[in-house]
């Protein structure tokens, strides 16, 4: 007896990760605004998509400060001034995305929070004057 088996099922067509949106160089924000660094990429099988520091460490979630989202995305979200830390709010992170088939790393992203200062007051004495000055 002979059997003739053909598979037909997924594809077996295997891809390194490559990066669909690579998150930018510099992200400056205030701290009353926060930031989301998206990093999306793609790849056969679907890539495991992480965070590390400068320093070659996993960024972990820090509560209120720092989240790690489904889709690749750092979020850094509104925080109070009393909140900023040094560890996550002013440092160089990296995007890496990891299959079977390979590892691709982003390149460095410099974050750099700063802090909201009554900015609405400060610009709307400025404009004052610059009108003063233009009559």
């Amino acid at each position: 007896m002979f059997f003739l088996c053909l598979w037909s099922g997924a594809s077996s067509e295997f891809r390194s990760p490559h990066f669909l949106h690579e998150p930018p160089q510099r992200v400056e924000f205030l701290n009353g605004t926060g930031a989301v660094v998206p990093c999306v990429a793609h790849g056969t099988p679907a890539p495991r998509v992480f965070w590390m520091t400068r320093a070659g460490h996993p960024v972990t979630e820090v509560p209120g400060l720092r989240h790690l989202r489904t889709d690749g995305s750092l979020v850094l979200p509104p925080f109070q001034a009393e909140d900023f830390k040094e560890d996550v709010h002013s440092v160089v992170y990296r995007c890496v995305a990891t299959n079977s088939v390979g590892t691709i790393g982003s390149h460095d992203v410099r974050v750099k929070a700063g802090e909201c200062i009554g900015i609405h007051s400060l610009f709307r004495g400025r404009s004052q004057g610059l009108r003063n000055e233009l009559l």
